[in-house]
């Protein structure tokens, strides 16, 4: 029964998030790097917003695209952190992406994916543009890229 509750308040959250604008401009990164570019990956913050007068959330979308590499990229939704103003590192309460199944993604040669990361925050920072960092990693057949991605001041 609870994880019916819990797979109707994350579809509540998904679709209150829909047509919802980022906060800072989304940041892009060569992968596996600018002398060897294969492909991509854009991160995007779109701020906290309150989801009650107890919940915050802090929505964070991914899109990584593998133009060419022959080796599927893969990135662990479970090891992408989220920092936000001081609160500390935290993982992603939840997770929505186009195709496969969370937290071990998979992107082949000539795919996209687009991962939709939520964590937890105070609703305090709500409606305000929050400063936030975001470490991701991405494993190419050239090896792990990882990345910290800072959004407003840090």
């Amino acid at each position: 029964m609870w994880r019916q509750v819990a797979l109707a308040a994350l579809a509540v959250v998904l679709i209150s998030f829909a047509g919802e604008r980022r906060a800072y401009p989304a940041v892009r990164y060569a992968l596996p790097g600018p002398d060897r570019p294969r492909g991509e990956i854009k991160v995007e913050s779109y701020g906290v917003r309150a989801e009650s007068a107890w919940v915050g959330v802090l929505h964070v979308r991914l899109t990584i695209t593998n133009d060419v590499d022959d080796t599927p990229w893969q990135i662990d939704t479970g090891e992408v952190t989220a920092e936000i103003e001081g609160q500390g590192a935290s993982q992603a309460g939840s997770v929505a992406t186009d195709a496969g199944t969370p937290p071990l993604l998979s992107v082949p040669r000539g795919e996209r994916r687009v991962v939709d990361l939520y964590f937890a925050a105070p609703t305090s920072l709500a409606g305000s543009p929050s400063s936030c960092s975001v470490t991701w990693s991405v494993r190419t057949g050239d090896g792990a890229v990882t990345e910290e991605t800072s959004f407003g001041q840090r």
